[in-house]
């Protein structure tokens, strides 16, 4: 098959969605389907890959490496047709995805649409009020998906959300997957080198961007707490932080000895302190899925979490890790427990390792794959 993604975000900008391209890509690649990327275009930014199309982009206060693409090229929208792309798999509703929703409607293939995000969560990034965001945004991300063939939700949560709101196309849950490669290959003694203050110490682990929709204000108040009843943890924030906000907290709270921010590192050294972690903590105010938190699982890492719609469904509460309210105290309280606690944090430990094993990209990529195939056959008889 060959397949068209278009998407908003690409490399270099890091975030879970071009994660989730980039491990389906290469499995639907290993099995011998051909895949096209049509993403903005960054300043001195070159790919390796020639099936990767750039649109020209613009760049934006939301983050330094978010660009907006602008959804002209006839260069490029020559390519749908000079390829031979059979389907089109768009990633967000706006932007490039509908883009690419028109020439693929244009040329008389498939639609599927990946519901990526609670679009409203990033409300605070557009100088307007609140309603009228949130408004735009749920209108047109389920007026998209009422145009396409098929909607992929990553969690039944999600699935049942969009439903809620109005979407009538079959919706099929397909999470994002895991490459289990990358957790065989880390090493967390490279951790410890680079950080040598962390030996013998407790740490907590944060992976994932520091803006406002992450919570990760929230950690770092939680944190001050934890550390008020044991000296002996660290917190670890891996991540590009995206405004002084964070920096400047964690000085404000006296939090600088024991907090290690962790900025401009590989996919596959992220792996590495995962392994070096005790404890992942995640305080999202809303995720798709939350990819670090099935990486997390992956490496047998046990999770406390603030309930949140999509999380609470990676999350498997006194299972693989412990769910709390939006209270400071609280995700204290359970951090310390678990630390206080060996036997209870090995057996949520080894519930992550096990339920880890239901994210295999191989097994998710089939059934993505299966999808494709029925959709084509569909067109075939039209």
């Amino acid at each position: 098959m060959k397949i068209g993604v278009f998407t908003n975000n690409y490399r270099p900008l890091i975030s879970g969605i071009t994660t989730s391209i980039s491990l389906s890509m290469a499995e639907l690649r290993r099995r011998g389907n051909e895949v096209y990327i049509f993403a903005p275009d960054y300043p001195d930014y070159i790919d390796d890959d020639p099936c990767i199309f750039r649109y020209p982009s613009i760049s934006t206060h939301l983050h330094p490496n978010f660009r907006i693409p602008i959804s002209f090229s006839m260069q490029i929208d020559r390519k749908i047709k000079d390829i031979g792309i059979e389907i089109v798999h768009s990633q967000h509703p706006f932007a490039l995805g509908p883009h690419g929703y028109h020439l693929g409607r244009r040329s008389g293939i498939p639609i599927v649409f990946t519901y990526n995000s609670i679009y409203e969560n990033f409300s605070h990034n557009v100088p307007l009020p609140k309603p009228i965001v949130d408004w735009y945004y749920i209108t047109q991300s389920i007026n998209f998906s009422n145009k396409c063939d098929l909607v992929i939700a990553p969690t039944h949560a999600v699935a049942d959300l969009v439903k809620m709101r109005g979407v009538k196309k079959h919706v099929m849950v397909i999470p994002c997957g895991i490459d289990f490669s990358y957790i065989k290959k880390a090493d967390p003694g490279r951790v410890f080198k680079k950080h040598p203050e962390l030996e013998g110490k407790k740490i907590l682990l944060y992976v994932g961007r520091t803006s406002a929709e992450k919570g990760v204000d929230f950690l770092v108040r939680a944190f001050l707490k934890v550390v008020e009843k044991k000296d002996d943890v660290y917190f670890l924030i891996v991540g590009s932080p995206e405004t002084a906000e964070i920096p400047r907290l964690i000085i404000e709270l006296g939090l600088t000895d024991n907090t290690i921010m962790v900025d401009d590192i590989s996919y596959e050294e992220v792996f590495d302190y995962y392994l070096a972690a005790d404890i992942f903590v995640f305080a999202s105010y809303g995720e798709t899925q939350g990819l670090v938190l099935t990486e997390s699982l992956s490496a047998g890492l046990p999770i406390v979490a603030v309930k949140a719609i999509g999380v609470n469904e990676v999350v498997d509460n006194n299972i693989t890790g412990i769910m709390v309210d939006r209270d400071e105290d609280l995700m204290a309280d359970r951090i310390v427990y678990l630390l206080d606690d060996s036997n209870e944090l090995k057996r949520l430990s080894q519930n992550a390792s096990e339920k880890a094993k239901t994210y295999s990209i191989q097994d998710l990529t089939t059934e993505l794959e299966k999808i494709y195939v029925e959709l084509l056959r569909k067109y075939s008889k039209t």
